[in-house]
């Protein structure tokens, strides 16, 4: 969709702007662009603000901004849209990046999916032992929290009492 009008210098309100608005940050910019009617599934054809590889997802691109993340969710972005390059979900972003800041319980209250494999077959479960170094260091309790929540949630959705370990 394109619109002569324009939201920021330099940039159109069409697809582009929803990209541009996300790196940026700027809730009250996203918010016009959806408003606007963008394709809230359109990925990125060039590495774009964190994310190094093209075709990465609007929800891909907002992990880390909470706020950002719930507008596009709220307008209708796919919560399991697949990456084209590395094949991994917001989901699996969240787990890595955006730990204990409520956004993986965000996306699995929307319907995101805990078992979807990336190119490399890993759920995003299997990023959480990453993630938790990485994090441990800051004495984290909200992270022990969320990472027993996320296990405990994706057993059940593979069916299983209890996570089985690898």
């Amino acid at each position: 969709m394109t619109n002569a009008t324009s939201t920021a210098p330099g940039y159109p309100l069409d697809d582009w702007a929803l990209e541009a608005a996300i790196n940026a940050g700027n809730a009250q910019w996203v918010a016009q662009v959806i408003a606007a009617g963008v394709d809230l599934s359109r990925r990125t054809t060039e590495p774009s603000g964190r994310c190094l590889h093209p075709g990465t997802t609007p929800l891909g691109l907002a992990i880390g901004n909470v706020e950002i993340v719930r507008m596009l969710l709220d307008a209708g972005a796919p919560v399991n849209q697949v990456a084209v390059r590395w094949g991994g979900t917001a989901l699996h972003m969240a787990v890595v990046q955006s730990i204990g800041d409520g956004t993986i319980e965000l996306l699995l209250k929307a319907g995101a999916d805990p078992l979807l494999t990336d190119a490399k077959g890993r759920r995003p479960i299997d990023y959480l032992s990453w993630a938790v170094a990485k994090h441990l260091s800051d004495g984290d309790k909200e992270l022990v929290r969320v990472a027993t929540k996320f296990a405990i949630d994706t057993a059940k959705a593979n069916g299983q009492k209890h996570p089985k370990r690898r």
